[in-house]
């Protein structure tokens, strides 16, 4: 992920509003069962763009305790297909949703 982040707030508790960037692999993989004949495996690349705000409190020097929410748009959406009959398994949300909560090291 790649984003950045404004701080108009920059007190012992802050705020943020983030602009990200989000690439990965995105995985599926068939399970062999009676109604299939064979099972493949795919791996796509997977990207969305979207925004996050976020707060966060100090706890010592440059570190802080925080917590985010934001919204991700796939910038591609995939579906998933069976070959026969032709059968759709699974398609990419619209919007995905992004919790976070964790410790930072704030250097500006």
């Amino acid at each position: 992920e790649l984003g950045g982040c404004y701080r108009p707030i920059r007190e012992r508790v802050s705020v943020r509003g983030c602009g990200v960037f989000d690439a990965g692999p995105r995985k599926a993989t068939g399970e062999p069962s009676p109604a299939l004949v064979a099972t493949n495996s795919s791996s796509r690349l997977w990207l969305a763009a979207g925004a996050r705000l976020g707060v966060g409190f100090q706890l010592v020097g440059p570190l802080q305790l925080g917590a985010g929410a934001g919204v991700l748009v796939p910038i591609t959406r995939q579906s998933y297909v069976f070959d026969n009959p032709e059968e759709p398994v699974h398609e990419s949300s619209p919007v995905a949703l992004d919790f976070r909560l964790g410790v930072s090291v704030i250097a500006f």
